[in-house]
């Protein structure tokens, strides 16, 4: 597994850190969880035009207050493109980077977590993960 051909986004850092200036707020999602069950939140890829991996990095900027992150990776079909709607990649199977989330045991109410991702030569992008535990 070379780091040019995966998504280097194995390095996922959980340690607190301020949003970096030049990031952009892309994304905001809003998921509900069951108090401590653990779920799949989040999965990036990163691809070329010919629909071959392509690099990049994800991290955690900051860390959720009442639960855990646990990085990981799969392989799943491309279900869309956040910069080109018509992608003619959507739908290939590719090595995703994940990311689940779990409360801690008995907590109820709201968590959030930040992203940074910067996807090939891009600049990075902030995804803000909103977490509704019930």
């Amino acid at each position: 597994m070379s780091a040019r051909t995966t998504f280097i986004a194995a390095i996922l850092s959980l340690a607190l850190g301020s949003l970096p200036v030049n990031g952009v707020i892309a994304e905001t999602h809003n998921i509900s969880v069951q108090s401590g069950q653990r779920k799949q939140v989040a999965s990036y890829a990163a691809w070329k035009r010919d629909c071959t991996p392509d690099s990049g990095i994800v991290k955690a900027v900051s860390k959720p207050q009442h639960g855990k992150l646990f990085p990981g990776n799969t392989v799943a079909a491309i279900k869309r493109n956040r910069f080109r709607s018509s992608d003619p990649c959507i739908g290939t199977p590719m090595k995703k980077f994940t990311i689940d989330y779990q409360s801690a045991a008995g907590y109820r109410g709201t968590d959030t977590f930040t992203v940074e991702a910067t996807f090939g030569k891009r600049a990075p992008e902030i995804d803000v993960y909103l977490i509704n535990v019930y």
